[in-house]
């Protein structure tokens, strides 16, 4: 890429804006080194790390980037063999924590950020390394007396030696003698040594020797020969403290040297994502994006800014463009101070932006082709030094662009045409345009030329632009608009500045006709446009109106939506109370049935047991014996024939008379069976309720909590009505056993019941003795009728293990065969049911396959 176009385009002052968003000086140099990128794979890598720090930081995912110091010189000086002061000690120290910190940070969110994540790998964990230099050394940079045993004994040593020479110069300041002859009763240092101010004068008659002295020289510094040896023996400790501290340093520097390769890896990626997210926070900051960049695509910028415009806080007018899908070359007119100069900097800036992974300050949906090439010609280029006109300075650069513009090349060229005649200039321009043109190169020119303008406006794959100018106001508005040219109003300009009317109009009678007709046209044009925008911004008021409109109805709509769902989610909450009830109330009454029917069989045998006992009185005490409680209801005649004492009367007479009393009734089994078959079908209704109810809500309701069930415990099933014992549980079925058969049920068709399994307990009825049939006759039955018939025949079915079961249930109007086929679809014991084969019946007999 062309240095000097991206120097006149001032990228480096933007890069300078980015890099001030980093944390640390290497992650800064790595983005003021950003330039466009050699390739497209290399620049959509660039944007993917920039686009997933944006999703992070918009996900309020900060990342730990705080005072990351660039430590690699230090850690490299390390593995040479360096001894680090305790200040580099610890600034390395940050960086493994940061390389710890980020790493974390990055793999908590690879399934967001999967590129940045894959830099976690060059991110190690350093624990030894941060573990030492914590242990040894304190935030302040001081090394603690825990950095090893022999420091910490020698400064204990240096703290008992300093204690003792203190007592002692303590006390020499106490001695009247010596009080006479001191400046002043305190005990300093000088040159590291302890030292009591003496009086010139008596500096012979102390007891010392001179260390120091003040600068006028009425004060010497003396160290009192009394505490000499342990003042000797003091420096010697702090010798040796200074050795070990040296030691303890090098130590550490050991630790960084063994860490080299890594820490520098983790310093260099650490910095890398720092300027990644440096590049995100200038998105967030500019409200930029990233553009969509495409080989061989078109330019569509949309409502950009000038970043640096921006960073002055200028309010700049948001440009829109679009080229390279019917025109390449943009030719921009329009009055000096209009803004001509800006937006060709504005599409050369952000272009160059995004071919360097940066975002840009305009709207998500512009994108760029993929530019191998930016070359920019803008502004007064000419040189003194080096004999050069504007004209000649300008002619200079295009010579240098002409050669290497093509395909996959923004050329940006300013006042072409300018600097010399007119005429000559708009001849030349013309032939330039036409090779970048024929080149394959997207072109935006600026011009005052007006033989440009009517080119542009008559050639393939060309187009005019204007900058807009307020004649009101005789102020630029700054607005780029594609498809008219743009006026010089340099005699309007003149004329608002004060120039007499009389030269205004003596220059428009110069100019000529033909020219106040191209102006006429040009007002025309102007006021066209005008009159579109007008048009333009009413259809606009009025669609703004219609959605408001349509978004009011919607609203509505939706209100209405949902207080109808809310009802209906009420009404279905009531209707389960309901139905629960009413659940409840079947199950109550059928276990109340069950258990009177279990009454009765136990009052059965409490008759016999009874007989058996009256039986035994008879015979020991003949008619003193008490009759049983069940004999009160028999008849005085039967009372007297069994308590008649007759030789011939025997215990089987006596068993007889007996069997006579009230007792259960011996239809029970049958009974018990066609209740189980109600309880099936009412328990089959309710569930079809259930669910209609399940339909009609928004949501589903709140399961009802599984019930807590252990192996051995009698259970109530729903579904077939009847009680049974738990064998085996697994997740959420248990394998219960009912009766003689065991079947896999759902814990939520289950009901725990009290007591022991054995205990009471009503089996299903033996198999009747004789063949069980195999085909049931529903023929001439009502659906209640027939469907009562069904679940008793596949309840004896299924005890006398019978593999399948034929229906009959005719042709007729087919309203039994769909009920049948409704209540087979949901019974539990059937596998399939398929109509008959021809030889079978067929469609008037359904084949039910059952469970094994």
């Amino acid at each position: 890429m062309d240095e000097h176009s991206l120097r006149i385009l001032e990228l480096v002052p933007v890069l300078g804006l980015v890099a001030g968003l980093t944390h640390g000086p290497l992650a800064r140099e790595i983005v003021e080194q950003l330039r466009p990128a050699d390739s497209l794979e290399e620049l959509k890598n660039r944007q993917a790390e920039v686009g997933e720090a944006l999703l992070l930081l918009d996900l309020g995912f900060v990342p730990p980037l705080v005072g990351l110091e660039d430590k690699r010189g230090d850690i490299q000086l390390a593995g040479r063999g360096g001894i680090l002061d305790p200040q580099r000690l610890l600034a390395v120290r940050e960086i493994a924590v940061a390389s710890r910190k980020l790493g974390r940070y990055l793999e908590e969110r690879s399934q967001r950020a999967p590129r940045l994540a894959d830099r976690a790998r060059w991110m190690p964990n350093f624990p030894r390394l941060e573990s030492e230099i914590s242990r040894c050394l304190s935030p302040d940079g001081r090394v603690l007396d825990a950095a090893s045993t022999t420091l910490r004994n020698i400064r204990a040593d240096i703290r008992s030696l300093d204690a003792s020479l203190q007592r002692n110069l303590n006390a020499l300041l106490r001695d009247p003698d010596i009080l006479k002859m001191v400046q002043e009763p305190i005990v300093t240092q000088r040159q590291g040594r302890q030292v009591i101010p003496v009086k010139s004068e008596h500096k012979g008659r102390f007891p010392g020797l001179v260390i120091d002295q003040s600068g006028s020289g009425a004060t010497v510094f003396m160290e009192p020969l009394s505490v000499l040896p342990l003042s000797n023996q003091l420096r010697s400790l702090i010798s040796a403290e200074e050795h070990e501290v040296e030691a303890v340093l090098r130590s550490l520097s050991g630790w960084v040297a063994q860490e080299e390769t890594p820490l520098v890896a983790a310093c260099e990626e650490v910095a890398i994502v720092d300027a990644t997210f440096a590049q995100a926070s200038y998105a967030k900051k500019v409200d930029g994006s990233l553009p969509a960049i495409q080989e061989g695509g078109f330019l569509r910028l949309v409502s950009a800014r000038h970043p640096l415009l921006l960073a002055k806080g200028i309010q700049a007018v948001p440009i829109s463009l679009e080229m390279g899908k019917e025109f390449t070359t943009v030719v921009v007119t329009g009055p000096n101070t209009g803004g001509k100069t800006v937006a060709l900097k504005t599409v050369g800036m952000l272009a160059a932006m995004a071919m360097s992974g940066l975002p840009i300050p305009a709207e998500p949906d512009s994108q760029l082709p993929f530019l191998t090439e930016i070359w920019a010609d803008i502004g007064d280029e000419q040189s003194i030094s080096q004999s050069l006109s504007t004209f000649s300075a300008h002619l200079t650069q295009i010579l240098r662009i002409l050669p290497k513009a093509g395909h996959g090349s923004l050329v940006l060229l300013d006042e072409l045409g300018a600097g010399t005649d007119p005429s000559e200039g708009a001849a030349l321009g013309v032939s330039l345009l036409e090779h970048l043109n024929a080149a394959g190169a997207l072109t935006m020119v600026t011009t005052h030329l007006s033989d440009l303008k009517i080119y542009a406006s008559k050639t393939a794959g060309f187009e005019n632009a204007a900058v807009e100018f307020d004649a009101a106001t005789l102020s630029p508005t700054y607005r780029v608009t594609v498809g008219v040219p743009g006026r010089s109003n340099a005699l309007l300009i003149a004329a608002g500045l004060g120039l007499p009317d009389p030269l205004v109009r003596r220059a428009r009678e110069i100019l000529g006709k033909e020219h106040v007709g191209v102006e006429v046209l040009l007002d025309d044009l102007e006021n066209e446009r005008q009159s579109l925008r007008q048009r333009e911004a009413r259809l606009s008021q009025g669609l703004a109106q219609m959605e408001l409109d349509r978004r009011l109805l919607q609203e509505q709509l939706d209100d209405l939506k949902r207080e109808r769902q809310t009802r209906l989610d009420e009404a279905a909450t009531q209707a389960e109370d309901v139905l629960r009830q009413a659940r409840e109330k079947s199950h109550g009454l059928l276990r109340d049935f069950r258990q009177r029917i279990a009454d009765l069989g136990r009052q059965k045998e409490q008759a016999l047991a009874e007989a058996q006992r009256y039986l035994a009185d008879l015979r020991d005490h003949g008619e003193e014996a008490e009759p049983p409680r069940p004999f009160e209801e028999l008849s005085e005649a039967e009372l007297e024939r069994l308590t008649r004492p007759e030789p011939e009367e025997d215990e089987e007479e006596i068993r007889e008379a007996v069997s006579e009393a009230p007792q259960a009734p011996e239809r029970t089994d049958e009974i018990d069976s066609q209740a189980r078959v109600v309880a099936r079908t009412m328990e089959a209704s309710l569930n079809e309720m259930a669910h209609q109810l399940h339909e009609m809500r928004s949501e589903p309701a709140p399961a009802a909590p599984l019930p807590e069930l252990e192996v051995g415990q009698r259970v109530y099933s729903r579904r077939y009505g009847q009680e049974g014992e738990v064998l085996q549980i697994r997740g959420h079925k248990a394998e219960v056993k009912l009766g003689m058969v065991r079947l896999s049920l759902g814990l939520e068709d289950l009901e725990p019941l009290a007591g022991p399994a054995t205990g009471g307990q009503i089996h299903l009825p033996d198999a009747p003795p004789g063949a069980l049939s195999s085909r049931v006759d529903l023929r001439g039955l009502t659906v209640d009728e027939a469907l009562f018939e069904l679940g008793k025949a596949l309840d004896q079915a299924a005890l006398a293990r019978s593999e399948k079961v034929e229906v009959i249930h005719g042709k007729g109007t087919g309203a039994l065969r769909k009920g049948v086929s409704k209540f087979l679809n949901n019974h539990p014991l059937v596998q399939e049911q398929n109509l008959g084969e021809v030889y079978e019946g067929g469609w008037g007999v359904t084949v039910v396959k059952l469970k094994r």
